[in-house]
């Protein structure tokens, strides 16, 4: 709980300030990025909108395409042009100069500005992505986000490996290159992403043998089968951290029951900066969307006495994410039973209003001329 003194509350407004030239941002910048309409062109307009002229800490390097290019799946895994019902494997293209996500979001503690990480090249890319038909909601591509991120878990994975979320099989891909790595049990939900991968991306396998499938919901495979036999085990099953929060609850609740098995969770980074900007919104009073990590936060800073600074400081610090998350989850199950997850008509409604934006038709909420 927040002490109502003149220090806290001055923090307090500050906190809002950097909140609301964020969500501006969202709305404009980073929405563009995500819609891949944010170029070199675009850049001082957005600047002279918002008022923002540094973009707010946003980071925006030069890549060269022969250095993105030069990852193994990328050089060796043709991605054709075919279809399983509604799914369809494509090759999205990114203009020169295009800004792209590149990092995952972190927070500086000692300003409590949020950053983000683009990249851009001076030529034409193309990655591989698999596309659901009806919401055109590409599921994944094999872009230098997606890379990094998965980097740290290719790294550290070895032995025995349970891949929860297929995609295009890039996480699979490069764990079958390892030679530390003895097979891969890939499952998913869905029937039409595993006759993709299985008839046109994992013949192309050098060593595809170390790789097996199974068309099942991925939580129910984790509660119903005797993890031990796995040494490590990845979760990607959601499209963003808002997305994610539901599931990843459920799974920190199965990784106790299995203290041997070494877990990791795609996004697991940007949940966590997630679960820092809600605390923040806590105390702060502004409004947030996302229901289940604001009622985190604010649980969080009920619990917690903030008087200093440093006490704000401490809280934000989060070490171990999954302890901090499962501490609040196995203290209120019935919130988490009772949550209605995100789901994709809800994304795409958002996705709707923020072309609005983008297209001129409307402002953002929280847009104010400076």
């Amino acid at each position: 709980m927040v002490t109502k003194t003149r220090t806290m509350r001055k923090m307090q407004e500050s906190i809002k300030s950097i909140l609301n030239d964020e969500k501006i941002l969202y709305e404009i910048f980073d929405t563009m990025v995500e819609m891949g309409q944010m170029d070199d062109e675009r850049l001082s307009e957005v600047r002279k909108i918002t008022g923002i002229p540094t973009l707010y800490h946003s980071e925006i390097v030069t890549l060269n395409k022969d250095e993105i290019m030069s990852n193994p799946y990328l050089k060796n895994i043709n991605i054709p042009n075919v279809s399983s019902n509604n799914f369809h494997l494509v090759q999205r293209r990114l203009r020169p100069r295009l800004v792209t996500k590149y990092g995952f979001k972190t927070r500086d503690l000692n300003t409590m500005c949020k950053s983000n990480s683009y990249f851009r090249c001076d030529e034409r890319l193309r990655f591989p992505g698999i596309v659901e038909g009806d919401s055109k909601t590409c599921w994944m591509s094999v872009e230098p986000f997606e890379i990094n991120s998965f980097q740290p878990f290719i790294n550290n994975a070895s032995g025995d490996v349970l891949l929860i979320g297929c995609g295009l099989g890039y996480a699979a891909y490069m764990l079958s290159e390892k030679d530390d790595v003895r097979s891969i049990t890939v499952v998913d939900n869905n029937e039409d992403v595993l006759n993709l991968f299985n008839k046109h991306i994992l013949p192309q396998f050098k060593n595809k043998d170390k790789v097996h499938t199974v068309a099942s919901d991925g939580l129910e495979y984790l509660k119903s089968n005797d993890l031990t036999v796995f040494d490590n085990i990845n979760v990607d099953i959601w499209y963003d951290t808002v997305d994610m929060i539901y599931p990843y609850l459920r799974c920190l609740e199965i990784e106790k029951a299995n203290p041997t098995v070494n877990f990791s969770y795609w996004l697991e980074e940007e949940l966590k900066q997630s679960i820092q900007e809600n605390i923040l919104v806590a105390i702060s009073g502004f409004k947030s969307d996302d229901l289940l990590a604001n009622k985190i936060g604010e649980d969080i800073v009920k619990d917690t006495p903030i008087k200093t600074y440093e006490d704000l400081y401490n809280l934000m610090n989060i070490k171990d994410i999954r302890s901090f998350l499962y501490k609040w989850y196995v203290n209120n199950l019935d919130t988490v039973e009772n949550y209605e997850p995100m789901d994709m008509r809800r994304i795409n409604e958002s996705k709707e209003a923020y072309k609005q934006v983008i297209e001129g038709k409307a402002l953002p909420k929280v847009y104010s001329k400076k």
